[in-house]
C-alpha cells in the first residue's frame, strides 16, 4: 500500500501532492494542472524552497498574476497602446487600472444601495436560422461585429 504523500511545506505555501493543491497562507491557490506537475517536480528534485521561489518560473506561479488572451477591437487596442506609451506605462498595468476603477465603482454603487440591472433579452424565436451558438466567429459575424 502507498503511503500518503507528505505536505512540502516552503515559505507561507504549502504543498499537498495527494491532493493536487497548493496552498498559500492556508488558503488554496489558483493552480493549473501542468504548472503543479512542474512544482511539484521541482521540489521533489531537491530544490530548495529558496532556490524554487527565487525562480523565474515559480515567482510567476505566485505573484498573484495569470497570463490570459483577451479578443479587443483592433482600434480599442491601438488607442490603449498610444496611451500607455503616452504615460510611459505597460498595456497590462492601464487595463488593470481599469478593470480596478470598473470594479470599485461597481462596488460603490452596491454599497450605496443601487442595484445593477443586467440587460436581459425578452424576444423570442431563438437565434437566426444558421448561426452556430457555440462558435465565437460566427456570433460576432452574425452581430455585424468585425473583431
Amino acid at each position: 500500500m502507498t503511503q500518503p504523500a507528505v505536505p512540502l511545506r516552503f515559505g507561507r505555501f504549502e504543498l499537498q501532492p495527494h491532493e493536487r493543491r497548493l496552498l498559500k497562507d492556508g488558503l488554496a491557490v489558483a493552480l493549473g494542472g501542468r504548472a503543479f506537475d512542474v512544482l511539484l517536480a521541482r521540489s521533489r528534485a531537491g530544490a530548495r524552497a529558496g532556490d524554487a521561489c527565487a525562480s523565474p518560473t515559480y515567482r510567476n506561479l505566485y505573484d498573484g498574476s495569470m497570463k490570459t488572451t483577451l479578443d479587443l477591437n483592433d482600434q480599442l487596442l491601438a488607442d490603449a497602446k498610444a496611451l500607455a506609451a503616452q504615460q510611459r506605462t505597460s498595456l497590462t498595468r492601464l487595463i488593470e487600472e481599469g478593470l480596478q476603477l470598473r470594479l470599485r465603482a461597481r462596488a460603490a454603487s452596491v454599497a450605496r444601495g443601487k442595484r445593477v440591472r443586467l440587460p436581459a433579452f425578452k424576444g423570442r424565436g431563438g437565434l437566426v436560422a444558421g448561426v452556430n451558438p457555440l462558435s465565437n466567429k460566427a456570433l460576432l459575424e452574425a452581430a455585424g461585429d468585425d473583431a
